[in-house]
């Protein structure tokens, strides 16, 4: 309440926090306070509003605020801000920066990786021989024509052998060899003592005659007559009763 017999003089002023005056409130040099935050502004020979005192204290202020896109790809507008105001992005974010440098794309389109220039590609899948591809709003549908195919023949290499058409009996015929742990032959004879003989086909020992046994020549085994020995002296005792 002011003295008797004074007039009061009233500032400008607002009662909301955070509220600030614009330019378009204030003629040049008019001061402006906001009773709730306790500031107080000026508008300036410029046209522009700058805050003069905050009973905040000196912790200072910030009088403008501007963005700028950089390498991002993306650019702004609206800025700087010197009281309120708001600032867009636009355009396209880069790769580098996380987005796909796209902007935009067809049904069905996936994007993939290039490191030549560190980019995103958009490309479709391509069908093949009896493969249908259809592409949608966020799908791909793949499908195959056909019953996945029909075998017609059969072939077989020796010692496998193949009677043919989509159906065959598959045999084994011929001789397997030592290599593919046969004998190499394909009979054996009765009786005889197969020998190994390296990677060829095995070989026998026949019994020979009668009696003969299987020994070693230092080579291989032979079939020979067993070596009696001889006597080269003797004694002969009579045994009786003188």
């Amino acid at each position: 309440m002011a003295q008797a017999g004074y007039t009061p003089i009233s500032l400008y002023y607002s009662t909301t926090a955070a509220a600030a005056p614009t330019a378009g409130n204030l003629a040049n040099g008019e001061l402006a306070i906001n009773i709730n935050d306790g500031k107080l502004y000026y508008k300036d020979s410029g046209g522009s509003v700058q805050l003069i005192a905050s009973k905040a204290g000196a912790s200072g202020s910030v009088t403008s605020v501007d963005v700028s896109g950089g390498t991002t790809g993306l650019t702004t507008s609206g800025g700087p801000v010197t009281t309120s105001g708001t600032i867009t992005l636009a355009g396209t974010l880069a790769v580098a920066n996380g987005g796909t440098g796209q902007t935009t794309y067809t049904d069905g389109q996936l994007m993939i990786g290039n490191s030549t220039g560190n980019t995103l590609t958009k490309s479709t899948l391509t069908a093949g021989s009896g493969v249908t591809i259809t592409n949608g709003s966020g799908s791909i549908t793949i499908s195959a024509t056909g019953s996945g195919g029909t075998v017609t023949s059969v072939t077989a290499s020796s010692p496998l052998a193949s009677s043919g058409g989509n159906t065959p009996n598959i045999s084994l015929t011929g001789t397997v060899g030592v290599a593919n742990g046969g004998t190499g032959v394909a009979s054996l004879t009765a009786n005889n003592v197969i020998i190994g003989n390296g990677t060829s086909a095995v070989n026998f020992v026949a019994p020979g005659a009668n009696g003969n046994i299987l020994t070693s020549n230092g080579t291989t085994w032979v079939s020979s007559t067993p070596s009696g020995g001889s006597v080269s002296s003797a004694k002969v005792y009579f045994m009786g009763q003188f």
